[in-house]
């Protein structure tokens, strides 16, 4: 029996009833390589049934539904229907849900398909949709990285990398509304004589300054606090928890010391000092904002005079 008009079928199979392959389709044939018999190919349903020659029946092929999985390349499953002509099962498989992984595990390209099947364009389609969405999920990934840069260039100090005064008020309106189990302090910091200081030895050792008194509170404070440049050569800090007066005015002095160790400029060693005021929240009888920025001023005021 010539099967030659089924070669507009490429996964078509032609087979005995013992299994005996007599025709198969260029597409399939790179599934089933050399082999002569289906029962060395495939196995029947997910459970991957093993047959002998000799107790194969293609009768259990026959139906408008079969689905078979390949014992060579077993993530792939095919699906398909049969027919019975005379003493030849004729059947015709497609990839399905497996067209993807088909086409990378057998290389396949557009002339693997028969014209009027429309599998691979759904597939490229499916690519193309692919890339676009990884696309449009890179430049989402963009857009939420520069929005991210932006919030933090907001609240960020340029010159010291501490935050600026917009920051360090949002990070004391949050202290405000967790100090019900979160207590704190506020530290209000000035370096004395500043502008001389400018004026002496220019703006850039000033900048030195300023970058020095933030490095000095950021160590200091560590992962019990954060500080702020709020204004020119003011800082601001808050301490989280409930520390005595006491314990805080260790604190003071250890970050005043530590602000005092020498800086060099124009190989002339240069000492500065600062002040600082402190203030507990939990001394105040109404807690707000205003009110822990003037108690805390008040104490800085106290130490300058």
């Amino acid at each position: 029996m010539a099967f030659e008009h089924l070669s507009i079928f490429p996964m078509h199979l032609v087979i005995s009833r013992d299994g005996r392959i007599f025709s198969a389709g260029r597409t399939i044939s790179k599934m089933i390589g050399d082999q002569k018999f289906f029962q060395h190919v495939f196995g029947i349903d997910s459970g991957i049934e093993l047959f002998n020659a000799g107790d194969f029946d293609a009768e259990r092929l026959s139906g408008p539904s079969i689905c078979v999985r390949s014992l060579m390349f077993n993530d792939l499953c095919l699906q398909g229907s049969s027919s019975r002509s005379g003493n030849f099962y004729i059947l015709n498989f497609g990839f399905g849900m497996g067209l993807r992984t088909a086409v990378e595990r057998l290389n396949l390209v557009r002339g693997d398909f028969a014209p009027s099947d429309p599998s691979l364009d759904f597939l490229l389609i499916g690519e193309a949709m692919r890339a676009a969405t990884a696309e449009i999920n890179h430049l989402a990934d963009r857009v939420d990285t520069a929005r991210i840069s932006a919030e933090k260039h907001a609240v960020t100090d340029p010159l010291t990398g501490i935050l600026n005064r917009r920051g360090f008020e949002l990070e004391m309106a949050r202290a405000i509304r967790r100090f019900g189990t979160s207590p704190f302090s506020l530290f209000q910091l000035d370096v004395d004589d500043f502008k001389q200081i400018n004026d002496a030895h220019g703006h850039l050792f000033g900048d030195l300054c300023l970058r020095h008194v933030a490095d000095v509170l950021r160590v200091n404070l560590g992962e019990k606090g954060v500080c702020g440049r709020v204004g020119g050569d003011e800082f601001s800090a808050l301490v989280f928890g409930n520390f005595t007066l006491d314990q805080l005015g260790r604190l003071k002095e250890k970050i005043l010391l530590a602000i005092s160790s020498p800086l060099y400029s124009q190989k002339s060693k240069v000492h500065i000092s600062a002040c600082i005021g402190y203030w507990r929240a939990n001394d105040l009888v109404n807690l707000d904002a205003a009110s822990l920025w003037h108690a805390a001023d008040l104490a800085l005021y106290s130490e300058k005079k």
